[in-house]
């Protein structure tokens, strides 16, 4: 994830602990485009992911996963490492662990889904970071949210999702849903399994994620 400090522009990399050692922290670690040696931004147990805006926002985000709390929770971070304040708006509970969320190019929003239950109905959950508040946006369309990006613009975000059973199998599709609510199916199909959508930075094209079940069997002889 790309980061600017004081202008250069940096590469953030999450480090695991080395097989067979006995620290559970896991290490941030940015290190300039250009080259140059690597540099702690912090270490802390339970880090979960991170993502940074895009220039000329400077907003990154981290996660924490909890065993011993009830809340999944979300903090501000400052590129050149400085851990910042909790986003208290952004507390979501702790169901099935985390499934995927994003931040939004501009630097002014999260999206998750409002429950990590399979259950429980379809919904975006938008974080406004700006005014510390959250709202909730029902995606009736789909059965099942696997993966959700942010339009280039900040003004949707893209869906892979699960979208009901048929003659044929399962069918998933790739959705656009605005801020307004207002859903747009791109895609739909049974094969492949249409997982999620990553657009281009200039929201031009969008890069597909899919999982295949087509198989292919061939007959050997004399081998």
């Amino acid at each position: 994830m790309a980061a600017t400090n004081h202008g250069r522009p940096e590469r953030a990399i999450r480090l695991a602990p080395k097989a067979g050692k006995p620290s559970v922290n896991l290490r941030l670690m940015r290190v300039a485009v250009f080259g140059g040696p690597s540099q702690l931004v912090f270490e802390e147990a339970e880090f979960g992911n991170f993502e940074c805006a895009r220039a000329p926002s400077n907003v990154c985000i981290y996660d924490r996963f909890e065993p011993t709390s009830p809340f999944h929770r979300f903090f501000i971070l400052d590129p050149a490492g400085t851990k910042g304040k909790e986003i208290l708006a952004g507390k979501i509970k702790n169901e099935n662990g985390l499934n995927f969320w994003n931040l939004s190019p501009d630097g002014k929003s999260i999206v998750i889904q409002k429950s990590q239950n399979p259950s429980a109905a379809p919904e975006l959950r938008i974080f406004n970071l700006s005014t510390e508040t959250a709202r909730d946006i029902p995606v009736p369309e789909a059965g099942l949210i696997f993966g959700m990006n942010w339009a280039a613009n900040s003004k949707s975000v893209w869906l892979g999702a699960f979208m009901g059973r048929g003659a044929w199998g399962t069918r998933s599709g790739i959705l656009n849903v605005d801020l307004t609510g207002k859903t747009r199916v791109l895609l739909k199909g049974s094969n492949p399994e249409l997982l999620y959508a990553i657009p281009s930075p200039d929201g031009r094209r969008l890069a597909l994620g899919a999982y295949s079940h087509t198989s292919n069997m061939w007959l050997l002889e004399d081998f």
